[in-house]
């Protein structure tokens, strides 16, 4: 290096400005620059040096400058090579630009991996013209820079210009008229542009531009240390996005790591569940979350697990075809949509409309695909798609949880199989000793019914009853000689038997849901004060459970034959219980255990089954009412192979109805008392109900009666029938709230005009209740009375239960007749009415001409509230809409119209005349006029009809024209799109703002015998009677001439006629 004013100018500054030279090329005479430098630096006043020549003058400048220049672009550089964030090194890149090119503003554009350009720094500049620059963005993303010199940028992007070169406009003014840069100039009012290219390896990662207030030109030392500066740019960029790909690795890898931590010690799949979905909605920010699993055998999908979606968008378990979830597990390949609620999704995933950015992956469990994992986010504009990595996340996500789900599948199985087996050791120690045969169910009963009383919560109840079934597994390690013998034991039999809750604990403790189970084992031979065994416990020392336990198994082996002593009578059982309290048991147990089991009552003749053995006995009631649904009759006057209380009424299933109305009264869970051959009843309703069996028709109380044990734990219970579908939930509750004090039942009563096949009311002199005459059994007296039966009560349990009990089949068709039931009640005078106003409750349904009745009824209803909530009905009489429809305000249904299934009908839209819409979506503003919709989805303000048929899978997009007589099956339409009359579409997806001529066929289905799709780019414009034979693509802006028939892909903008059709010119840009 050379000496620079007595000082050593850095070496990279030295070889960066090169040998010294005159601007002309002439060396410099160094010691002429030696002896002038100091003077100038010092200060640079020409006047300091006057005696110096105008050229060595100039020479001296010119070095200064040059050097100026070099030292930045070295400082620069030097910060650029420091490994930093993308983030940081833009902001770096950014202001060096500002301060080495002197530019007024400035920016930075990026070619990102996919082809996207993106500005991810600029200064001084509005956002609107970032965006307008953006929009002509697209010769970075061909691997170009931008030549705003030209009149149309888009015609030139493919060309470009040598991208190492920088593009410098002086002065933009001066431009050609109509070029790109003084229409942008216009937006932002600069007057001079540089565009400097950030090459690396010959690829140009993007540009970096400087803007001017004024016109400018840039010497070749300024250009030189430009291109330097971009060279080093390049590489920290590049670095930037290595360092990037490193942090985003490292982040994911923290993620999986914490993810699998968290699903190790999940212990079941339904806790894997919520964290797997909760996990990939937080890192990928998405608002709504889904798992589904495959069923056994291929049976279809369930969603075992959802987020951010209404309750219903679960649904029951669907097929896997004809969705892209289906897709996904079939072909194990990720999928990814900017609107899966705008695809043509199947009926059962209407749900899902609301979803747009989606992106669904396999769950795989080692090789196998078990079921999908999909992400979704709310739908509109500013709705974000799924990248690519965020793509590669999910799966890796979903890789770790399906091997988790598996993983925790397996072991419960295991668990289950361990249990199982258990609970069939512990029968085996039962059936060792006919004494104590069924000793282990009955105390766990009795344990359930105390653990309640005593306030425990669900699965401390679940738990203590576990404990009760097994108490005595550990007897398995005792001899029988030791466990049957008939007379007292020795001290050594003793400690052989006391080790029994001890092998009974170790045998249960091995596996994790036991554990609880086992402590409740191992102590249940302890007492209150201490004296028991193993561990000699005292007071609260000993688990409640162990606690309840040891009260229940002693009351059992106080009543029940044992080889060494006989039976003692509930009374005698509860005395010693009672004696006891406080030093062998807790006192508090003892007492919940009276107050349950209570005193014991002589038991009579009663009715089959009311009684059964093991069933509850009151005691430890909850609040939450049950209810019994009758729906074992056979309905022989429907002349029907369908049971009847399937039959549909207004789109639901009869029975629904009831089932409905117990729920908003209360009910959690609805027993379903069915014939013996009820499986279709289960098929079609599942586990949301319970379910009784009647296996012989001996009338309503035998009914009920087989329903009893699934009311125990209940103090109310309601009681209605299936093929009463009218019955509202204000009526059982009218019912529930009448039952109060020493009012153990109440029942639904009416007035009737006619003659009617209810039983009779009939009271005394002061219009008290007497009791029930059954329509067949009365008199002709009886059968003048108006006031009639309704068939639908709500009954104390415990009374109910003693009720059933007593009653007789002494009449005329030897049943049992609950009515019975309520006229012994009645006789203590505990026996209330409510008055039912409304006649349509009274609609009852043996025959397909009542089926019909209950039908006008329940449209009417149907019709008045959706008249209250704000739709216009102009016809009631001949507007058919099921209870399962939703309709917006503001819409005018007309007459003869037919709105069936789960078809969403969206505010301010017009339907009918003539309209039959099933399992459809008509968005806000549309029009349906005599047509036919099944499965169809119809976008904002579109016109169908009239006459048209939109067949499954049909999406029309907004404002889109359909013609008279146009059938369409399969199809995604655009928006603005025109389909005009007696057209056939199928299996085709169309663009927007094309137009459809009259007559026009898509031939989907080929020779081969499978559906093609047709493909028809935005803006095409088809011919009248074209005929496109699939599979076929119409290019964007493409024409077909009238009774073309195209066999072959249409160019974009390209114009083809004739049979087949041929290409026949190619636009120029203007139709």
């Amino acid at each position: 290096p050379f000496a620079l004013g007595g000082g050593a100018v850095p070496s990279d500054a030295a070889e960066a400005a090169g040998r010294p030279r005159t601007k002309a090329g002439a060396p410099i005479d160094v010691p002429v620059v030696s002896s002038l430098l100091p003077s100038l630096l010092e200060a640079p006043n020409l006047i300091s040096v006057a005696g110096s020549s105008a050229t060595d003058m100039s020479t001296v400048l010119e070095i200064r400058n040059r050097l100026q220049i070099q030292t930045h672009v070295a400082s620069v550089s030097r910060a650029l090579s420091r490994l930093a964030p993308s983030a940081e090194v833009m902001k770096t890149v950014g202001e060096a630009a500002l301060s080495l090119g002197k530019a007024d503003r400035a920016a930075v554009y990026l070619r990102q991996p996919d082809g996207a350009v993106t500005c991810p720094w600029s200064r001084g500049l509005s956002e609107a013209y970032v965006a307008q620059v953006m929009r002509y963005a697209k010769a970075i993303a061909d691997g170009r820079i931008m030549d705003w010199t030209k009149p149309d940028f888009l015609e030139i992007s493919g060309r470009g210009i040598d991208g190492s070169a920088p593009l410098l406009y002086s002065d933009v003014a001066a431009l050609p008229h109509g070029a790109v840069v003084p229409k942008l100039t216009q937006v932002e009012g600069y007057r001079a542009l540089a565009n400097w290219p950030l090459t690396r390896e010959g690829e140009i990662l993007g540009l970096v531009s400087c803007y001017y207030n004024a016109p400018r030109k840039w010497a070749e030392i300024e250009q030189e240390s430009f291109r330097a500066f971009c060279l080093a740019a390049a590489d920290a960029i590049d670095n930037g996005r290595r360092y990037d790909e490193q942090a985003q690795r490292a982040a994911d890898l923290e993620v999986f790591f914490g993810l699998s931590k968290r699903l190790r010690v999940a212990q079941n799949p339904e806790a894997i569940y919520p964290i797997l979905v909760g996990q990939a909605m937080d890192l990928l920010r998405a608002e709504k979350g889904m798992l589904f699993l495959l069923e056994p055998k291929g049976a279809g999908f369930k969603c075992v697990y959802m987020a951010g979606l209404p309750p219903e968008a679960r649904g029951e378990a669907f097929p896997t075809s004809g969705s892209a979830f289906g897709r996904v597990a079939e072909t194990g390949a990720p999928y990814r949509t900017d609107n899966l609620g705008g695809e043509p999704l199947p009926v059962w995933l209407n749900a899902y409309r609301s979803i747009g950015p989606a992106a669904i992956v396999p769950l795989r469990s080692e090789t196998e695909i078990i079921g999908t994992l999909a992400l979704g986010r709310d739908r509109g504009p500013a709705a974000r798609p799924f990248a690519d990595p965020e793509i590669r996340l999910l799966e890796g996500i979903a890789d770790i949880g399906g091997t988790a789900v598996r993983r925790a599948k397996l072991f419960q199985n295991l668990e289950n199989s361990y249990l199982q087996m258990v609970l069939s050791l512990a029968r085996t120690m039962d059936a060792r000793d006919h004494y104590t045969s069924g000793h282990s169910e009955r105390i766990a009963v009795w344990a359930e019914e105390v653990a309640r009383a005593l306030g425990c919560d669900e699965a401390a109840v679940q738990e203590i009853r576990w404990g009760a079934l097994l108490h005595d597994i550990g007897k398995i390690g005792v001899p029988d000689e030791i466990l049957r013998k008939p007379s007292q034991l020795t001290e050594e039999e003793w400690v052989v038997m006391r080790q029994h809750p001890v092998i009974g604990e170790e045998i249960l403790a091995s596996t994790d849901r036991m554990r609880g189970v086992a402590r409740i084992v191992r102590h249940h031979q302890e007492k209150w004060n201490g004296t028991g065994y193993p561990d000699k416990l005292r007071g609260q020392e000993i688990p409640l459970g162990a606690r309840i336990l040891a009260v229940v198994d002693s009351y059992s082996a106080i009543t029940d034959d044992r080889p060494y002593k006989k039976a003692r009578s509930h009374e005698a059982a509860i005395a010693e219980l009672r004696r006891c309290a406080g030093a062998q048991f807790d006192p508090e147990v003892v007492d919940a255990f009276r107050r349950v089991r209570g005193p014991r009552r002589r038991q009579g003749p009663r009715c089959p089954a009311a009684n059964a053995p093991g069933k509850g006995r009151g005691g430890g009631k909850v609040e939450q009412p049950a209810a019994v649904i009758l729906a074992a009759g056979r309905g022989a006057r429907m002349k029907s192979n369908l049971p009847k209380v399937l039959h549909p009424l207004c789109g639901r299933p009869m029975v629904s109805y009831a089932t409905a109305a117990a729920r908003r009264a209360g009910v959690k869970r609805p027993v379903l008392v069915v014939a013996r051959d009820g499986a279709a009843l289960r098929a079609a309703l599942g586990s949301r109900v319970g379910y009784a069996v009647q296996r012989r028709p001996l009338g309503t109380g035998h009914a009920v009666a087989q329903a009893l044990p699934g009311l125990r734990g209940h103090r109310l219970t309601y009681v209605t029938y299936a093929d009463m579908p009218l019955v509202s939930p204000a009526t059982l509750r009218a019912l529930g709230g009448a039952v109060r004090g020493d009012v153990v039942a109440a029942l639904a009563t009416t007035i009737v005009q006619h003659d009617h096949r209810f039983g009779r009311i009939v009271r005394d002199d002061r219009r008290r209740f007497v009791r029930i005459v059954e329509d067949k059994d009365a008199t002709p007296e009886e059968r003048a009375i108006r006031e009639v039966n309704l068939g639908v009560y709500c009954f104390r349990v415990p009374e109910l239960r003693r009720a059933l009990r007593r009653i007789r089949a002494n009449n005329r068709q030897r049943e049992y007749y609950l009515t019975d039931a309520v006229n012994l009640l009645a006789q203590d005078g505990l026996v209330v009415t409510v008055t039912v106003t409304d006649p349509d409750e009274a609609i009852g349904v043996n025959s397909r001409e009542e089926l019909s009745e209950a039908e006008r009824a329940v449209r009417r209803r149907i019709l008045q509230r959706l008249m209250e909530s704000g739709v216009t009905v102009v016809d009631p009489a001949t507007t058919f809409i099921d209870e399962t429809v939703r309709i917006g305000r503001e819409t005018v249904i007309h007459p003869m119209t037919i709105v069936t299934g789960r078809t969403v009908v969206g505010p301010d839209c017009v339907i009918g005349p003539g309209a039959r819409i099933h399992d459809s979506v008509v968005a806000r503003g549309a029009r349906v006029q005599d047509s036919s919709l099944e499965g169809a989805r119809i976008g904002d303000g579109s016109v169908v009809g009239p006459y048209a048929h939109l067949r499954p899978g049909t999406v029309v997009g907004r404002r889109v024209e359909i013609g008279n007589y146009a059938e369409m099956k399969q199809v995604r339409v655009g928006d603005r799109t025109k389909v005009h009359h007696k057209s056939y579409l199928g299996d085709a997806w169309i663009g927007a703002d094309v137009n459809i001529g009259a007559g026009t066929i898509t031939c989907n289905y080929g020779l081969d015998r499978k559906k093609h799709r047709t493909t028809i780019g935005d803006g095409a414009y088809i011919g009248s009677d074209s005929m496109l034979v699939a599979p076929v693509r119409i290019g964007r802006g493409a024409i077909t001439g009238a009774g073309a028939v195209v066999t072959k892909d249409v160019p974009p903008r390209s114009v083809v006629v004739g049979v087949p059709a041929r290409v026949i010119r190619v636009l120029d840009g203007k139709r």
